[in-house]
Order: C-alpha cells, then sequence, then structure tokens
C-alpha cells in the first residue's frame, strides 16, 4: 500500500513539472555543467539579480583559478540564455552548503 502511494505520488509530482526551465535555473545548469568534478566541489551559485550571477567559493586559492575561467563562462552562458540575461558572475568567498564542515 505504501510502495502505491509512493509510485502515485511520484507519478503526480513528475505530470506537474513543468519541461521549461526558468532562466535561473538555465543558468544554474550551464555553469555546473561548465565545470569539471573537482571544482564542483568547491563552487556553488547563490544568487541572481538584476542580471548578474553570484557564486560562492569556498576559498581564496580557487577563486583566483576560477576568475581565469570566469569570461569562457559567461560566453557560454550567455549563449544559452541570451547576451541581456547576464550581463556579469560575481565571485564571493562563501560556504558552499554541500560540503562538509
Amino acid at each position: 500500500m505504501v510502495e502505491q502511494i509512493g509510485k502515485t505520488v511520484d507519478a503526480l509530482l513528475k505530470a506537474l513539472q513543468s519541461d521549461k526551465k526558468d532562466t535561473k535555473q538555465v543558468i544554474y545548469d550551464t555553469i555546473l555543467e561548465s565545470l569539471e568534478e573537482r571544482e564542483k566541489k568547491h563552487i556553488q551559485p547563490y544568487s541572481y539579480n538584476n542580471n548578474v550571477v553570484t557564486l560562492h567559493i569556498d576559498s581564496p586559492a580557487r577563486m583566483y583559478a576560477f576568475n581565469l575561467k570566469k569570461n569562457q563562462l559567461l560566453k557560454k552562458v550567455q549563449e544559452k540564455t541570451g547576451r541581456e540575461a547576464v550581463k556579469d558572475i560575481k565571485l564571493r568567498i562563501g560556504v558552499i552548503k554541500w560540503q562538509k564542515s
């Protein structure tokens, strides 16, 4: 009985999900797809406001290294979402939620 309820809930949630993603999600997905696996552990999309994406990075050394790649990433995001959707990517030192403290 519990399995049937679980399957029904899963089916309902899948039916409710839209195939269309909002701009913010497309931006975050593009950023994460562009990162190497080892980089994904240290970088996290934080916010998207006024056409600016803010990323949290866990250390100054990684921030410097990522800053060198920032323009390439910005171009990829702009190609995928349109030039007006993202005008800049800002980097900040911050806590990465999926890291263990």
